[in-house]
């Protein structure tokens, strides 16, 4: 080969390996530039090419997309081009904490509010190593509606309208949150969901007034225990303090207002009919052991000073312990210095109605009632129309039909009304549809309810008044008495109910 066509074969060697030398240098520089960019992408669904689903339901990233709970997202994700939209900004995002997180989850609770005034959740968290982000919205979760408005127009109800319990089983991938709604003083109108986490099936476990301590899982996460005080003027508990523990594997009670679930029987096989237990959960003695302290009054002078001890429970064995573990012996404090019950002027004996008296109840069983309870034939038509009121509140089948029989400007004036933060309800707050999932306060009271005896009934022209006592009652042992005075009116040949308050002796 001649110097010339070697000089030529070499030029375009070095001019081919020149060739080679770009492009794979230019796809060097788009693989680093999409790393960094997939680096400073922040943690959301659709970071592996997800679609959003408008309004909160879900969307799951390509990591996971074969798993049955997606992801939901409002105001992120990506726009028909594919390149990341700006989050909708937000009037109001607040951090909540989270107790019991784990690195697992590494889970974010956040309660925001949207440009148009709706609360939700935001859940970031991982689940098996995939990022994910869930939302709630009021429908979902009912008692979020309005926390923040409602925030601002009661700068005083410190602790009211907000989360103000979440935690996190990290064993059960379940998130449980209390939500404060109406502040009635120190007692709380409150919500307690548990959230699944996987499949984001929700779970009401109770909606109802109180002071609540401090909810603790146990070493394992199996079960989750708290305590807590019962609005004096509810009159739904007769003890002023009661503990609840929450099987969560099973998702259900164990100990539920101080009654052992299987037994409905006050906790402790060791215990005595004869008392009335207060019990405050300080925390957890051992997997099945709770720390207790306990408060006796005997159940025939509910005003007795308590006698208070410490003392352990084994939910396994369902007995009361000493701090030593050894099993309580019943007892029955003295009530030497109670003071004494005064008669009701009907003269049947029953315990006395002072505020304090009202909460505890007489000694009678609950859900006793007196034998003016059952309709006769000698009863005015007005007292039967009342009386068949009251039996058809105690059936959700017939619930209906005690609201029938209240007139259309219907009211109840009742003073443990306040403890809500109002004077009286209309029909309206009680005649809505009964729903196991959102129950309305106003007519699980009402459902509690039993006409017990007449004191006296006055009728004139179409217009009937009857003052009487009823006994409310919710569960073995708690019970209280009340006396009331209720107005009928005839209208087109029917006795209607107008409104029911307290009565005047």
């Amino acid at each position: 080969m001649n110097r010339k066509a070697l000089a030529i074969l070499v030029i375009l060697t070095v001019l081919l390996l020149a060739v080679l030398f770009v492009y794979y240098d230019h796809k060097l520089i788009d693989n680093i530039v999409q790393t960094a960019q997939d680096q400073q992408t922040p943690l959301t669904s659709d970071s592996g090419g997800g679609t959003a689903v408008a309004g909160g339901t879900a969307a799951a990233n390509d990591t996971a997309a074969t798993e049955s709970s997606a992801i939901s997202q409002t105001g992120t994700g990506t726009n028909t081009a594919g390149q990341p939209q700006e989050p909708e900004p937000l009037l109001n995002n607040e951090a909540v904490g989270v107790r019991y997180d784990s690195p697992e989850y590494d889970l974010k609770l956040n309660l925001c509010e949207s440009q148009d005034k709706k609360t939700f959740i935001r859940m970031q968290y991982y689940l098996d190593g995939s990022g994910r982000i869930n939302e709630l919205d009021e429908e979902s979760l009912p008692e979020l509606a309005g926390l923040f408005e409602k925030r601002a127009g009661n700068a005083d109800s410190e602790g009211g309208y907000k989360i103000s319990q979440a935690m996190l089983n990290p064993i059960y991938g379940q998130l449980y949150i209390l939500i404060n709604d109406v502040p009635p003083g120190e007692y709380m109108q409150s919500s307690f969901y548990m959230i699944d986490l996987r499949d984001l099936s929700i779970k009401k476990l109770f909606y109802y007034p109180g002071r609540y301590g401090e909810m603790q899982f146990n070493k394992d996460f199996s079960l989750l225990a708290y305590s807590f005080g019962d609005p004096p003027l509810l009159s739904v508990h007769q003890e002023d303090n009661l503990v609840e523990v929450f099987d969560c594997k099973n998702a259900e009670y164990v100990v539920k207002g101080n009654l052992f679930m299987t037994k409905q029987h006050i906790i402790g096989t060791n215990s005595s009919n004869e008392v009335l237990y207060d019990f405050w959960f300080e925390g957890w003695d051992s997997l099945k052991v709770l720390k207790l302290k306990m408060g006796l009054r005997p159940l025939k002078a509910p005003d007795t000073e308590p006698v208070f001890k410490e003392v352990l429970y084994d939910i396994s064995r369902n007995l009361l312990l000493d701090m030593n573990g050894g099993e309580l012996k019943p007892e029955v404090p003295d009530n030497s210095a109670a003071s004494s019950i005064s008669t009701e002027e009907s003269g049947d004996g029953s315990g006395g109605n002072t505020e304090k008296g009202n909460k505890a109840g007489s000694s009678a069983s609950a859900g006793q009632t007196g034998s003016d309870a059952a309709i006769k034939a000698t009863d005015s038509e007005p007292l039967k129309e009342l009386k068949n009121f009251y039996i058809y509140l105690n059936s959700n089948d017939t619930y209906k039909k005690a609201m029938d029989m209240l007139g259309d400007g219907f009211t109840l004036r009742l003073g443990m009304l306040e403890q809500f933060g109002v004077t009286e309800i209309n029909k309206n707050d009680i005649s809505s549809e009964y729903n196991d999932d959102n129950i309305n306060l106003y007519s699980e009271l009402l459902k509690s309810a039993n006409f017990d005896t007449i004191a006296k009934e006055s009728t004139k022209g179409s217009l009937s008044t009857i003052t009487y006592y009823q006994v409310m009652n919710i569960g073995e042992g708690s019970h209280s008495r009340q006396y009331l005075s209720a107005q009928l009116r005839l209208a087109d040949g029917k006795w209607k109910i107008t409104s029911i308050e307290d009565g005047v002796k």
